[in-house]
């Protein structure tokens, strides 16, 4: 029996629990409250996901806000520069090697982080407003009709996140509604909502829902509720244990922000396009049937 436990080799779990001595390691890159960020949807492939968010984001970043490690750079080369003269290259080159050393420890602008949740990617940023990242990226893409994404499918900016719990569900809508739906009595915003909750069984539909629409009207009582053609739209998504809210605009223009669905044509224009090639179509066969009866009588003629 000994012999069998002996050649029996022990799992990986096993050596990571005794390197932890005995407790439970507890993952610290999880998206939680107080975060702002993307929420990025996908069809297997996560890795390449996010080295493809990366790109984007920081693609259309560093035209809006600069380039991320502008400034650490420059103060480099200032303060190698400055001390040419009292200092060597060496140290120079250990003082810039230390600044990008410091920059890299800070928090970035775009940093992948854990759903626990598949094909469920939460890029997590420090810009203010990442609503208007991903409105200037959907406007971009839609103008120039090129496909900037292969693995991502939808990209919904995250304003605020929290947990599920009524209280702080109201405190963070009302956050969040406020700078869009507190306006002058007159003025009415027609508006939707779009409502997901995936691993979550102490949220439902019908909490979140009535409280967005109790809160909007006591903002302002003119404020209606319309699917058709919305002017904002309220996104909420559920994730085990966070709550994410953004108001977006353009939700249906931008084909519910779905980056692959955004380069095809309206279905408005496909429709036209197909009545235009039937119409021609049409008109090709009336013009080869009258070719023929100008054939039949000029024959008629001759024969005559």
């Amino acid at each position: 029996m000994s012999e069998q436990r002996r050649g029996k080799k022990r799992p990986k779990s096993y050596y990571i629990k005794c390197a932890a001595g005995g407790k439970k390691v507890k993952k610290t890159n999880i998206i939680s409250a107080g975060m702002k960020g993307f929420l990025v949807t996908c069809n297997k492939y996560e890795r390449e996901t996010v080295r493809e968010m990366y790109n984007l984001l920081n693609e259309y970043a560093d035209v809006m806000y600069g380039p991320e490690l502008d400034n650490t750079a420059t103060k480099a080369a200032d303060t190698s520069d400055n001390d040419s003269d009292e200092e060597d290259i060496e140290k120079a080159m250990a003082k810039e090697t230390s600044a990008i050393k410091q920059a890299s420890i800070g928090e970035r602008r775009f940093q992948n982080t854990d759903t626990k949740c598949n094909n469920v990617i939460f890029i997590r940023t420090t810009l203010e407003d990442p609503c208007r990242l991903a409105h200037e990226i959907f406007r971009d893409i839609q103008d120039k009709q090129v496909q900037k994404a292969r693995y991502a499918i939808r990209m919904l900016p995250v304003a605020a996140i929290c947990t599920p719990v009524t209280k702080d569900i109201e405190q963070t809508l009302k956050t969040v509604l406020a700078p869009h739906f507190e306006t002058e009595f007159g003025v009415g915003i027609n508006y939707t909502a779009a409502c997901k909750i995936r691993n979550n069984n102490s949220v439902s539909k019908n909490m979140i829902l009535p409280l967005l629409g109790k809160l909007i009207k006591e903002m302002n009582p003119l404020h209606r509720l319309c699917h058709d053609e919305p002017d904002l739209v309220i996104i909420i998504e559920v994730i085990q244990k966070a709550c994410c809210f953004s108001v977006v605009k353009d939700y249906f223009k931008f084909r519910k922000y779905n980056l692959h669905e955004i380069i095809k044509k309206p279905i408005e224009d496909e429709t036209c396009d197909k009545g235009n090639a039937d119409k021609d179509v049409e008109d090709d066969k009336r013009d080869n049937e009258g070719s023929a009866d100008n054939v039949d009588t000029i024959e008629n003629i001759e024969d005559s």
